[in-house]
Parts: structure tokens; sequence; C-alpha cells
């Protein structure tokens, strides 16, 4: 609230007029609530009660016991009950922001005690029957806030979690509350998570950052924000980071304005990264903390995180047999607290640890079910996990294309990335599989692996190691692999290489050139020369098919066979595949910059047609994150704006459509000099 508010509290204090200040504070108090700040609510309580007298008003009377510490010696049932009578007293007077604070209050309390969600649903409804009345802007935006966190972690629905988390955020903005954007966009990147999209969680809680300053100090939005990007750092293959995120969000509010559940949560994430960073058991003195903030108070939500995370720590210190005890003790309290989300991490870990236990048969069973309910729960982040463990347990019976059947993007990082198995498992995976980005290219077996990186930058790696620039030895050598792949990788005339790089070598001169290169290119990767990834054949040279990875080859292919088949599935898998122009420092040769030219082209065309699939209706995820990220790459590409304005359209954002439509105009001017078209003109004039 404004200070012009504290100010009159302060005012009538100093005259002693109780009956003003209790008057006043029950206007702006609810307000504070609804931005979380649950430290000014304290400070400008703690008079009123200390005047004495007559009973409180209902609203006070919750603001009371919002400060209040929970009664967790009362049960959570109890504890509801003078709650509900202040919201049934509220609601019959059409006192529906009054009434809006109980409920949240209500909700905040299930998550306080975390023994039962099932006590959730009658809230939630009494929730939607508020937000069709006549709240004022935060009072919405927090109630959606509490009904999207209640539909991922209560429910375990996560698609209807996004979609109430999406006008939650419209709200939060409608409302300008800093705190509500925060809190509202933790939760939103959070649900993104446990989907499976991690680099989308991630750009929305960077367009959220911003408003972290805008916060009030006391607010306890401003530390749930910087807990959910430690989680998501945790998440995606960044424990270190996490742990540090993760320390500096537990410093945000004294230890003594912390709720119990947020220093519960901030204990069991920090116990998670340190297991990660550590890759074992973590100190003893952090798993008692979070033993006895848990487990004393009968807390089953957090006792099943603390339980994945002492199992997970044992599973790394090669204990599978302690790990499968944590595992099924976890699934007992995710069962008891009806949560999906702890109920399928420890699922996935019951599983890891029978197969590491060899008993492959009922592991695979079981991850085999996890993943099914995964899939059909929304939640594609445990699927997938579900679906490396049951790889490895394929790769174990040497069965790769099974595993690869799994995993079809197994080329990318963050796709065989999990909490449950430590680098070196993922490594061992990933030189397995192959990489997926030039599986449509190579094909067979091969023990040797050689990755060729021409997206965005050059890289060559050998079975996962990086080849030096010392090991070309002549700049012909690296440029006479970088024209082979330029020029398809397969079947390329010598006659052009050596035209291309010799064109001053006259007839034998030239060729004895090409050879010496060509002798010095097959030593980079294996000074004996064992290993055959480049042939010589009639007079045209080769990458070996099924032991050489070249991502250009890779996206070229897969972009061609998703546009024949015209599957959406198909096309975001290519258009993810492209990391950047080809070659992008190197200028020197006319196939260089043709490649580059066609492939580009060929990228814009696919994420254009995912972009017109998604407005069709298809069933993938929305693709404005991949649209935005093209229009970066590819500025002048006036047709993926017009897409990217199409489907804000289509969701009800039109300010965000005029957004996209000055970023095109800009970048038009500046790289092509000219004005934007007939059809970003006319969706121009549709948003306004």
């Amino acid at each position: 609230m404004s200070l012009s508010a504290e100010a009159q509290l302060q005012q009538l204090a100093r005259k002693g007029d109780r009956r003003g200040y209790a008057a006043k504070l029950a206007t702006v108090g609810p307000q504070w609530w609804f931005r979380m700040d649950l430290r000014r609510i304290a400070h400008y309580l703690e008079p009123h009660l200390g005047w004495g007298g007559p009973g409180l008003s209902p609203r006070l009377h919750l603001l009371a016991g919002a400060v209040s510490p929970p009664p967790f010696e009362r049960g959570l049932e109890r504890a509801l009950r003078p709650v509900a009578a202040a919201y049934r007293l509220l609601h019959t007077t059409r006192d529906w922001d009054g009434a809006a604070m109980a409920a949240g209050l209500a909700l905040a309390g299930v998550w306080d005690f975390g023994t039962d969600f099932d006590a959730a649903p009658p809230w939630m409804s009494r929730v939607e029957d508020l937000l069709s009345r006549g709240l004022c802007p935060e009072a919405r935006a927090h109630l959606l806030a509490f009904l999207g966190l209640f539909r991922l972690f209560g429910d375990g629905d996560p698609p209807r979690a996004l979609e109430t988390l999406r006008a939650q955020s419209l709200a939060a903005h409608q409302a300008a509350c800093p705190e509500m954007v925060l809190y509202g966009t933790a939760l939103r990147a959070l649900t993104l998570l446990l989907t499976g999209r991690p680099t989308e969680a991630q750009v929305v809680m960077d367009d959220a950052a911003v408003h972290a300053a805008g916060a009030s100090p006391g607010s306890h939005a401003r530390a749930y924000f910087p807990m959910v990007q430690g989680i998501l750092q945790c998440g995606t293959g960044r424990p270190a980071e996490a742990l540090v995120t993760l320390g500096r969000a537990a410093s945000v509010l004294p230890t003594a304005e912390q709720p119990l559940s947020m220093r519960l949560q901030m204990a069991s994430y920090q116990l998670m990264a340190e297991t990660l960073v550590r890759g074992g058991l973590p100190e003893p003195t952090l798993e008692t903390h979070v033993r006895e903030l848990s487990l004393a108070l009968h807390n089953r939500f957090h006792g099943a995180f603390l339980h994945f995370s002492l199992g997970t720590a044992y599973l790394r210190s090669g204990r599978p047999y302690r790990a499968l005890i944590h595992a099924d003790r976890g699934l007992e309290f995710a069962r008891a607290c009806h949560s999906r989300v702890p109920q399928l991490m420890n699922a996935v870990l019951r599983g890891q640890a029978l197969a590491e236990l060899g008993e492959t048969a009922e592991a695979e069973t079981h991850l085999q079910e996890t993943r099914q309910r995964s899939r059909e729960w929304g939640f594609g982040f445990f699927a997938r996990a579900a679906e490396v463990e049951l790889a490895a347990i394929s790769l174990g019976r040497g069965n790769s294309e099974a595993a690869r059947r799994l995993l079809p993007e197994s080329g990318r990082e963050e796709v065989l990335w999990t909490p449950f198995r430590d680098e070196v498992f993922q490594q061992t995976m990933r030189r397995k599989l192959r990489p997926s980005r030039a599986e449509t290219w190579t094909a067979g077996e091969s023990e040797a692996t050689v990755e060729i990186r021409t997206l965005g930058r050059f890289e060559m790696r050998f079975e996962g190691r990086p080849i030096f620039d010392r090991r070309w030895g002549s700049s012909r050598t690296l440029a006479l692999l970088k024209l082979i792949v330029a020029l398809g990788g397969h079947k390329v005339p010598t006659a052009e290489l050596i035209l291309d790089l010799w064109p001053d070598s006259e007839g034998d001169r030239g060729y004895a050139n090409f050879k010496t290169a060509l002798a010095r290119l097959r030593r980079v990767v294996d000074a004996e020369g064992r290993v055959r990834w480049i042939h010589l054949r009639w007079g045209r040279v080769s990458l070996a098919q099924g032991t050489v990875a070249v991502d250009a080859l890779a996206f070229e292919h897969a972009a061609r066979d998703a546009h024949r088949s015209g599957a959406p599935a198909e096309l975001l898998r290519a258009a993810e595949l492209y990391q950047g122009d080809f070659l992008p420092q190197d200028d020197g040769w006319g196939a260089f910059v043709r490649r580059r030219n066609d492939l580009r082209n060929l990228y814009v065309r696919t994420v254009d047609a995912l972009g017109r699939a998604c407005l069709a209706g298809a069933d993938i995820p929305d693709p404005l994150d991949l649209l935005a990220r093209a229009c970066a790459l590819v500025p002048g590409a006036e047709r993926l704006y017009a897409r990217r304005m199409e489907l804000f359209l289509s969701q009800g954002y039109p300010a965000e459509a005029l957004r996209v439509f000055a970023e095109a105009e800009a970048c038009l001017r500046e790289i092509l000099d000219t004005e934007p078209g007939p059809e970003l003109t006319a969706l121009r004039a549709r948003a306004r």
C-alpha cells in the first residue's frame, strides 16, 4: 500500500483513535495480505492488539491469524474452522475482498500444514465463486495464484495450473502489483519445469525479474521468486548455481518472518542441491534440520521431498537398497498427503533403485507405469526421467534401438539430464545412444563417435572430448573439413574441393595438395589413423555415416522430412536442432555463404510452418518462445513476426502483438532499410 495509508495509521495511533485505527487497518490490511506483506501487517496490528478492548472484526481477526504461527497441535481441520466462520460472515455481508482474504488464508493453511491436500478442493470452489464477484485487482491476482498452486500440487493437473497462472499473470500486471507478478511467475515457471519445458520456464523468470525491485521489502514473494530460480537451476543440471541462489533466497527474509512451509521448502531444496553437488550424502546437520521441521510436525508433503533427496544421495553413494527404502517411504508420505508431484519423483527413484539392485524386470514394469501416469497427468519432467531410466535398462541389455526410440531427441543435453543420475552415467549414455541430431543422417553403430558442430559456431569432438586448434596444423586442413560439410558431407567430388581450396594449382599438384590435407584431416581425430571416419572412394569424399554426427546435416534432413510429413511434432524437433547460422565466422568461400543462406531459409520455413500449425489447433507446446528465438537469429524474417502477432492475438494479448510489431518495425528499418509489409500492417490494425 501507499505510504499515505501508513501515515494515516500512524496519525490515528498518536491520537489514540482506536476505532478509526481499527477501521483503517481493516481497510488496508487485506491489501497487504494480497501482496504477501506480512511484515507490514504484523507491524501495524501490534498497537491495536495492545490496546485491548472489544473483540476483533472479521477482517482484523483474519489479519491476526495471518501473522500468528499455525496451530499445528490442533490439526488442520480444527485450525480451519474459525477461518470458515469468518468466510461465511464476510460472504453473507457481500464483503468480497474480506471473503477473498479468508479463502486465501485457508489455502495457505492447507499448504503450511502439508498433511492433506484433499482439504483444498472446497476452498478452491469458493475461490472460483469469488473470482466471479467484484474483487479488487490485487485480490483477483492473489486468488488466481493460490488456485494455480493447488491445481499443480493438489489436483496434480499442470495444464489447468498453467491456464490459471496465465490468467493470474494478466491480473497481476493489470493490478500493477509486483509482488503478485513475482509469486505468480514463480509458480508458472515451476509448472513449466514439471511439464518438461525448462527453457520456457527460464524465459518467464527472466522477464519477471525486473519486478523484484518494486516489491515490498517484507513480501514473501521476494523470497519465493529466487527460491524457484534455484529449483529451476537444480532441475536443469546446475546444482552449484542452485546452492548459491537458494542461499540468497533464504536470506531475503529473517528466519522469524518465514512461515514454516517456506523454511521447509528452502531446507528441502538446499538438501537436494547439496546432494547433487557433493555426488553423495549431504551434511548431516542439513538432513537433521529438514527432519526436525517436517517429520516432527507430521508435514507429509515435505517429508516426501526429504526422503526423495536422501534416497538420491544414497543412490549416488552406491547404496541402492537404502535409496529404495527412502523412495518407498517418500511414496507413502506423498500418497498420504494426496499430492502427485512428490509421488512421481519418488516413483522414478524407486524404479532406478530397483534397476541398480539388479531387479530389472520389476524396475521396467514400475518405470513404464510411472511414465504412463506422468504423461497422462501432464508431468513431462518425470516422464522423461522415467524414459532415461528405461533407456538405461535397454542399453544394459544391448538393445540400443529400443533406447533410441525412448529418447529420439537424445542429442540435446537437457534431454538426458536427470537428478537421479550423475554426469558419468549421462556421458556414457550419450556415447551409446549417439546424438540424435545426426540420427537421420548416420546409421549403424560405432565405438568411436565424431561430432561436428557448425550451427552457431564450429566445434569438433571425438568420443566427447574437444579437438583443439593445435591439432589442425594447417588452416587448409580445417577448411577442407568445413567445405566437405558445406557440400553435403556425402560423395563430394574431389575436383570441386580442389577447385575451391587450391584454385591456382594445376593438375597433379592440386591433387597432391588435396591428398596431403586429407591425410592430415584423418589424423586430427586419431594420430595413428585407426578410426575410419572419412572416406575417399572413386574420386568422392564422404564422412562415415554411423561414426560422424553433423548438426547441420541432421537439421537439414529432419526439417525436410518434417515438411514432407507435415507433422507438427517433427517440425518442432527439427526447429530445435537449429542452434544458429552455419559457420557464421567463415565467409572465405562461396559454398559457406550459400549453405548458410539455404539452411537459414529452411529454418525460417520450418518455424513459420510450426506457428501456422499451432494456429490451426495442433497439440504442441506454445511456440512463442521458439518464434522469438527465431526472430533473434533471423531478424529480417517478416513472416516470423507475423506468426508471433497472430499467436498473441489468438490468445487475447493485443498489447503483446503490438510490441512484436514495434520490434519488427525497428529491425526491418535497421537491417533492410524498409517498412513492415501489408501482412504485419494488417495485424497491427487488428491488435488496435
